[in-house]
């Protein structure tokens, strides 16, 4: 007679202590916002030592809990359960929703479902903001305190999260706290309009202007650090219109073309002082987040700073850099001008072929009778 097979069961324990690389604020905050709970509560289970992770679970379970708590910086073992097994008195519930393990979670505002933050990706709404005005419209001001027995605390749904970490002072950094390191301190007049461009994770234009770029659009975005945008400045910039300019001043090429670089040039200093700060934020959030995708838990403020800010050194390496370079094309163009409008003959005759030429019907008798040699008859003999 044979008997069903129970697939074994398995606990996931915290030690205590962090994984290789991680730091000990960065591992409780990315705990903080796995379980949802506040930074206090996950140092004080830290610091407690074992501790066991939700309820028993499967080998699968198991190991897919275990490499979520790694990947956040702690230190995770597993166990099997047995009879012998001795029970844990620390304990860290599971959060609400199993979403919540992949690090995911849905606005209370809108329902978007996104990576675990502080506000929406969509709607632009701050939880902790939403759900303290919530709570404050849903409490009358004039009910009275009671001091009754609380009620056992119910499991949360995403229309409930939980912002405890979030409300208690937590120390996790906000884009606009890294914004604000990327951009410098020469940055405070970009970071304000950044944030009314700022809707969700996009990007939208609104009127602005750019004093700074007036001059030269292409040093500005040096300064701050765009290369591909610099690279495409110093081209319509500063490379075409100086063609153009060059090329209308030959000889023999329309002087329109001159007219049409100085247009150009003009242009470039009305359209892009209207666009740089739309086209920075967009640089600067995706930097920002592209940094933070690329760090365990959050990216470290010097890595931010030091990415992000401005460089006066590389405002002089693209003076001189397009300094020769126009240089450069200024050459190039002289000789392709030169070669193409005073071509050289092919063949030059010598001295000695000009002074000698071919009879011809062409010839007159004079050339003729010049070029005929003269015979020299001897006397008849006597």
């Amino acid at each position: 007679m044979g008997y069903p097979m129970v697939d074994p069961t398995f606990r996931v324990v915290l030690t205590g202590e962090l994984a290789t690389g991680y730091g000990r604020e960065a591992a409780v905050a990315a705990l903080g916002r796995l379980f949802e709970r506040t930074t206090g509560e996950i140092t004080r289970l830290l610091d407690a030592g074992d501790c066991q992770v939700g309820p028993a679970v499967t080998a699968e379970e198991a190991l897919g809990l275990q490499e979520r708590l790694e990947e956040a910086g702690a230190r995770v073992r597993v166990e099997r359960l047995g009879q012998n097994t001795d029970p844990l008195s620390n304990r860290l519930p599971l959060p609400s929703s199993r979403d919540a393990l992949a690090g995911l979670m849905h606005c209370p505002a809108c329902g978007h479902e996104q990576l675990v933050s502080d506000r929406c990706d969509v709607c632009g709404v701050v939880f902790s903001e939403f759900n303290r005005t919530r709570r404050h419209t849903q409490r009358p001001h004039s009910a009275p305190m009671t001091h009754s027995t609380p009620a056992p605390q119910r499991p949360l749904a995403h229309d409930d999260w939980r912002d405890d970490w979030v409300d208690e002072g937590d120390d996790t950094p906000t884009e606009d706290y890294h914004l604000k390191l990327y951009m410098g301190l020469h940055g405070e007049h970009l970071l304000e309009p950044c944030r009314h461009m700022s809707v969700g994770s996009r990007v939208v234009p609104r009127p602005s202007w750019l004093w700074g770029a007036v001059f030269s659009p292409f040093l500005w975005a040096l300064y701050r650090k765009m290369w591909g945008w610099a690279l495409l400045l110093f081209v319509v910039d500063l490379f075409v219109p100086v063609l153009f300019i060059l090329l209308g001043a030959k000889e023999g090429i329309s002087d329109k073309l001159v007219y049409l670089g100085i247009l150009m040039l003009g242009l470039n200093r009305l359209v892009w002082p209207a666009v740089l700060k739309f086209l920075y934020c967009r640089h600067a959030r995706g930097m920002v987040a592209y940094l933070n995708r690329m760090s365990p838990t959050f990216a470290s403020d010097i890595d931010v700073a030091t990415r992000g800010g401005t460089s006066r050194t590389a405002v002089f390496a693209g003076l001189v850099a397009s300094f020769v370079i126009l240089l450069l094309s200024w050459s190039i163009i002289d000789t392709l001008h030169s070669s193409f409008m005073h071509p050289a003959p092919s063949f030059v005759p010598s001295a000695r072929q000009e002074s000698v030429r071919p009879s011809g019907p062409e010839t007159s008798a004079a050339d003729r009778a010049a070029t005929r040699p003269v015979t020299v008859q001897r006397p008849e003999s006597l």
